[in-house]
Parts: structure tokens; C-alpha cells; sequence
């Protein structure tokens, strides 16, 4: 069984959420349903609303008004469900992007981003990053025409990851700050090589966050479920 607490106006996302894994439709008749069937209910007091989620994947679902305009949601379902359902955490985008910047918090900053001594380009790449940090580095900063991500060291890939999520599924005009999913598509890339186990949950818990309450930076239900079996690749150690 796992358990949420949800804001009320974030519930039907949970809900549509739990209905695509379970494998049936959610639609108007579904937030009918919720929007009728919760009034009278109580956590507190055990008073809860049923609702089965009756799918290909059973999941069978309840809910009851908490304190302070939230929601307790419990799902129940067989083994391999629930261990999925486990990995989807009701937070804000500003609260995912201050657990993932709290994990990388020991990630040195280097004194060097790009390590070609002698290369114009290069040193060029060096000084934008030097003058840049994880809220301040942009799109433009990571355009096609101007790219330094393919020089970093894995330093500096360790110390720019929490930036280069953030910017992956960040819409911008340049229309290139996508390209750093190709270099995340690959977890265990040497440029990944130093990152610490905590480090890697949290780029893992980050994705989750984006595949399941945002999904519209997503591009689909298809790319949704890739994203989120991505994040179990990420969770996998360095030379697992």
C-alpha cells in the first residue's frame, strides 16, 4: 500500500496518474466521480471514499478529506505496482529543484569547467561558465551555435547536472537546451563517473518529478513512461 497526501486541486493529476498505470481511461465522468464522492469524508475519523481503478493493473484506491485542504489518497495493488507507485512524490517544481540542488550541495565547483589549455574556443567556454552558477545558467548560455557541454570534464558534468535538468525541460527560444537529454539518456557515460550515489537518487527523483506532474515538458505518455524508466537507470551505482 502507499500513501499520499495531496492538495485538493493536485488530486485529479494524482488520480489521472494512478488511472494510466492502472491502464484505464480518466476522464470528466472520473473527476465527476471525486468531486462528488469526497464530500463527507474524514481521515481522521476513518470515513473514506472507494474508488477502484479497474484496469489491465488493478489498483484500488482511497481517499478522505485531511486537515488544512489535503487529501489522504492510499492505493493498493499487487507487488510490482505498488514498488512503481512508491517512486511518485507530490512536491512543487520550486521544491524538486531544492531537493536536487540540497543533493549535489558537496558537488565542488572546479577551478577549471573545460581542461584544453591553448584552445581559444575552449577558454572561451571556461570563462561563461566561470561566470554562470546552477539558477543563473540560461539556454542561450547552452545554444547549438555555442555549445560547451561537449568540452566539460566530468567535474564539471558533476557540478552542472542539477543546471542541465533543469534546462533539459526548460522551453526556450533557441530550441536547443533539449540536446542535454542525449548526454542523460546515458547514465553511466564516463562523464557520470564521479557522481555519488545520493546524487544519482536525486537526478533519478528529479525525472520522476518531471514524468509524473509535468508531463506536457514530457512530449506524451510514451516519452512519460521512458522518462520514468530512465529514472530507475539513474539509481543503478557506477559499474552496476
Amino acid at each position: 500500500m502507499v500513501t499520499w497526501e495531496v492538495s485538493t486541486d493536485r488530486l485529479p493529476r494524482l488520480v489521472e496518474i494512478l488511472a494510466g498505470i492502472s491502464g484505464c481511461p480518466f476522464d470528466d465522468w472520473d473527476r465527476d466521480a471525486l468531486r462528488y464522492g469526497l464530500p463527507g469524508t474524514n481521515a481522521a475519523a476513518g470515513a473514506f471514499f472507494d474508488y477502484p481503478l479497474c484496469g489491465p493493473t488493478p489498483i484500488s484506491l482511497r481517499l478522505a478529506h485531511a486537515a488544512f485542504g489535503r487529501v489522504l489518497v492510499t492505493a493498493s495493488a499487487d507487488a510490482g505496482t505498488v514498488a512503481r507507485l512508491a517512486g511518485i512524490e507530490e512536491v512543487s517544481e520550486a521544491e524538486a529543484w531544492a531537493q536536487l540542488c540540497r543533493a549535489f550541495r558537496a558537488a565542488p565547483r572546479p577551478e577549471r569547467f573545460v581542461d584544453h589549455p591553448g584552445c581559444p574556443e575552449c577558454e572561451g567556454h571556461d570563462q561563461l561558465l566561470q561566470g554562470r552558477d546552477w539558477d543563473t545558467l540560461s539556454p542561450y548560455d547552452v545554444r547549438y551555435t555555442w555549445w560547451p557541454v561537449g568540452f566539460l570534464k566530468p567535474e564539471g558534468f558533476r557540478y552542472w547536472l542539477p543546471a542541465f535538468l533543469r534546462l533539459s525541460f526548460t522551453e526556450e527560444e533557441e530550441g536547443y537546451a533539449y540536446l542535454l537529454r542525449e548526454y542523460l539518456d546515458r547514465p553511466h557515460d564516463v562523464r557520470f563517473s564521479l557522481l555519488t550515489a545520493e546524487e544519482r537518487r536525486a537526478v533519478a527523483r528529479y525525472l520522476r518529478h518531471v514524468a509524473w506532474w509535468q508531463p506536457e515538458r514530457v512530449g506524451g505518455a510514451k516519452a512519460q513512461r521512458e522518462l520514468e524508466e530512465l529514472a530507475g537507470e539513474w539509481e543503478v551505482p557506477a559499474g552496476g
